[in-house]
């Protein structure tokens, strides 16, 4: 598989690395993990449910959250397990970096946007990280698409509308004001990838 190699080798001093899986104490839910340089993903969405996440298969038949849940700006930072957080931008950057040895791309290099384009791939079939589209959360409604947003941190904003915007052929980081808006029907509900340091 074109990929697979990305999961062995090294390239320009990063490296992708399976892992085993993670239970969360809490729930039971078991996560694969993967190393991507010196962090540990998890490779599927976090599914802890709490009173304000957003589950796409809660009330149907067979609806288990499998997916992962969808969580609102201000549960996002403390709902990871002990020991886990969300990533922060240079998280992401280190992803790119291990995706670039495989993967032609252009980076931009906006003042207010963090911004990839991947030329020559599907991010959604890189086997390896799993992001899927499953589109996002308005206030309890599922609006399906060919994207996903993970809210993300970066550091030198401290903002907590800061996410990342994908679809299968770009990641981009920014912010919203209307990610808070205080209307219920408005507010958005992302999903949520945690990381660990490997150090």
């Amino acid at each position: 598989m074109k990929h697979a190699l990305l999961l062995i080798g090294l390239f320009f001093g990063y490296r992708a690395q399976a892992q085993d899986t993670f239970i969360d104490a809490r729930d039971g839910n078991e996560y694969e993990t993967v190393s991507i340089n010196n962090t540990f993903w998890f490779t599927d969405n976090l599914k802890f449910e709490t009173t304000t996440s957003h589950c796409p298969g809660h009330g149907k038949v067979g609806g288990d959250c499998k997916s992962g849940n969808f969580y609102t700006y201000q549960e996002a930072k403390d709902v990871c397990p002990a020991g886990w957080a969300l990533p922060e931008l240079s998280d992401w950057e280190e992803l790119v970096a291990v995706m670039s040895a495989d993967i032609t791309m252009h980076k931009y290099n906006f003042k207010k946007q963090y911004r990839v384009d991947l030329m020559n791939a599907n991010l959604y079939e890189l086997d390896y990280i799993k992001i899927r589209p499953l589109g996002r959360v308005e206030g309890d409604k599922l609006l399906k698409g060919s994207i996903i947003d993970f809210w993300t941190i970066n550091p030198d904003k401290d903002d907590p509308k800061y996410h990342m915007h994908i679809t299968p052929t770009t990641i981009s980081g920014h912010q919203h004001k209307h990610h808070l808006d205080d209307k219920p029907e408005n507010i958005r509900k992302f999903p949520i990838r945690c990381v660990k340091s490997n150090d």
